[in-house]
């Protein structure tokens, strides 16, 4: 009897997780995250489609699967029940769509009665901005650390998976004015131009750190750590 009811309730789940996708009214807007970037899809009842990304809107037609929707018959959307959202396959990575916006983030404001010695310490950014666009700055494969001390900074400047030990780094001197700590990066060659990183204290005790690229803006955000070192790798006691 036991077997025989375990058997039934198995059945039973397969089934729901199937037919999931179909008892759920797919229609409305739904909402994705890409690099800081909102993306909405709308799911019309008669069958076609909106997908919105800064403007740039595409339009089409959609179909209920058992396990979700199809877009355009060529692009499905696999329905997560448990989280209530659609998630799609781009090229192996995975866009989730919810029924909430992710909120936006917001940069706090600049302080400009900051003083020289509050930037003392070390600071590891986890945020850029640049072209409307936030996102990690694991997502991007870029690291960047100062170790601040008056007006002499180390930079860390770390690749993919790079630790700090592995990173690029430079001592450069600092100019503090207007509550703002300014380092130049000198020109690498002839034909290269000095690149200046501008750093803030913003109210919420983060720092900012705005810099310049081939005429592109960029704005790393950082939060202060303890050190820029590696934890160190546990030791395993031998058998």
């Amino acid at each position: 009897m036991k077997k025989l009811f375990s058997l039934l309730l198995a059945l039973c789940m397969m089934l729901a997780c199937c037919a999931s996708a179909e008892a759920v009214d797919m229609t409305g807007v739904w909402y994705a995250d890409l690099m800081g970037m909102t993306m909405t899809l709308t799911l019309n009842a008669d069958n076609t489609y909106t997908m919105d990304m800064m403007g740039e809107v595409d339009d089409g037609t959609w179909a209920l699967t058992e396990t979700g929707v199809l877009i355009d018959d060529e692009m499905p959307m696999v329905y997560n029940a448990e989280a209530n959202t659609l998630v799609m396959d781009m090229e192996g990575m995975e866009l989730v769509f919810g029924r909430e916006a992710a909120a936006a983030f917001v940069a706090a404001e600049a302080r400009t009665d900051a003083t020289v010695e509050e930037f003392a310490g070390c600071w590891l950014a986890d945020k850029i901005g640049f072209m409307g666009m936030t996102m990690s700055t694991t997502d991007i494969g870029m690291g960047l650390a100062f170790a601040i001390n008056d007006t002499t900074v180390t930079m860390y400047m770390m690749e993919g998976e790079q630790s700090f030990d592995e990173a690029e780094t430079v001592d450069l001197p600092a100019e503090f004015a207007d509550g703002a700590l300014t380092i130049v990066m000198p020109a690498e060659s002839e034909e290269s131009a000095p690149q200046s990183f501008v750093l803030k204290l913003l109210a919420d005790g983060t720092l900012s750190c705005e810099t310049s690229m081939m005429d592109t803006t960029m704005v790393f955000y950082m939060n202060a750590v303890e050190a820029l070192v590696d934890a160190p790798v546990e030791e395993v006691p031998a058998a």
